[in-house]
């Protein structure tokens, strides 16, 4: 039983990580638009730059979720 209740808390654990990543995510979104548009005053090259460093910062950001929460557990 206590096999299974680590389970579902490990499930919950890491779709709780992914919604925290996608809701930051989406925040980054707006301000890194926001500033490189305003440093560029260019749409499509904004997008383009903001989207790929969004895409990139949200893998390594759900890892580091990840290594940050086993890094806590064994201390």
């Amino acid at each position: 039983m206590v096999g299974v209740a680590r389970s579902g808390e490990n499930r919950k654990m890491r779709k709780n990580d992914i919604n925290k990543v996608i809701t930051w995510r989406v925040l980054s979104l707006f301000l890194g638009f926001t500033m490189t548009y305003a440093y560029l005053r260019e749409i499509s090259a904004s997008l383009e730059l903001v989207i790929m460093i969004n895409i990139v910062m949200t893998i390594v950001h759900y890892f580091f979720e990840g290594w940050w929460r086993k890094t806590n557990e064994t201390r």
